[in-house]
């Protein structure tokens, strides 16, 4: 698939760039170490809020197969690692420098579309050791992608699983606790830029930004209506075109860091990609 999101173009092998020690979490990437957090399997979880909640996310319930998930955003040097190259607007140049004390390389990487994250969590599948192309989750057809669930590659959490991540387990209103400026950047106390991933409170399954800081690309296709409920729900099959985005950013006011917030743009069109918007990886234990 030359040319297209997520296509490798080529016959061979590619070369391994790297390991996932699924045991301990541990994803390695050339000198890049990043952390990944286990989510246990669970029946009737509850989503989703009352009457009131945001984007009319009512009260749902699924039923969720174990997953590992990505304690912070996929950071600026995970991307540089992986990619080859860094899309992101807060590059550390003039005007653009990370806050004092802050490491610029583990920023979250910004300026996504959800195509360049297919197109990412593939290529990271095909250089890990034990994994390769025969793991991908997503096959790409011109702008058609296709996941499958029982492959063991990286890939972009559910909907449902980004929600019952963040929550931690809590009916906490944001991931990590009942109050905004403790656990999430937001327009608040940001600076208007985004900021080194974990320096926030973490949540109790350990996870870190999961409000705030910038939005996280989801699976999903963006009902605006209601999510999906039931066993690993992945969203509708079509009639929409935005895909789901969730947690908030750096730029929103608090509330759209809330837990049950929710968010859609369209996957590749430049006018919806903004500095805001990121994406965390998950995969099959």
């Amino acid at each position: 698939c030359t040319g297209c999101p997520g296509g490798s173009g080529s016959g061979s092998l590619p070369p391994v760039i790297g390991s996932y020690d699924a045991a301990t979490g541990t994803l390695t990437v050339g000198s890049v170490t990043y952390m990944m957090k286990p989510i246990a399997d669970g029946s009737g979880l509850n989503l989703g809020a009352g009457a009131a909640a945001s984007d009319n996310n009512g009260p749902h319930t699924v039923s969720l197969t174990a997953y590992h998930i990505g304690e912070t955003e996929v950071t600026q040097e995970l991307y540089q690692a992986v990619m080859g190259n860094n899309p992101s607007q807060f590059d550390g140049t003039s005007g653009k420098e990370p806050a004092a004390g802050e490491e610029q390389s583990k920023r979250p990487v910004d300026t996504v579309t959800w195509f360049q994250c297919i197109k990412f969590c593939n290529k990271l599948t095909d250089g890990i050791a034990g994994l390769g192309p025969s793991e991908r989750v997503y096959t790409v057809s011109g702008t058609t992608v296709t996941q499958n669930l029982s492959k063991r590659g990286f890939r972009l959490p559910t909907e449902a699983e980004w929600e019952w991540a963040a929550r931690g387990g809590t009916a906490d209103p944001y991931s990590g606790g009942t109050v905004a400026g403790n656990v999430a950047w937001f327009s608040g106390n940001s600076n208007h830029k985004t900021h080194e991933a974990g320096k926030k409170t973490a949540n109790a399954y350990g996870l870190y930004d999961m409000s705030g800081n910038v939005w996280e690309w989801c699976w999903d296709l963006y009902n605006p209506a209601v999510p999906s409920g039931g066993e690993n729900p992945t969203g509708p099959a079509s009639g929409f075109t935005d895909r789901t985005k969730r947690g908030g950013s750096w730029n929103t006011t608090d509330d759209k860091c809330k837990c049950v917030y929710r968010g859609g743009a369209s996957p590749d069109d430049p006018a919806h990609e903004g500095n805001d918007v990121g994406f965390r990886i998950v995969c099959r234990p």
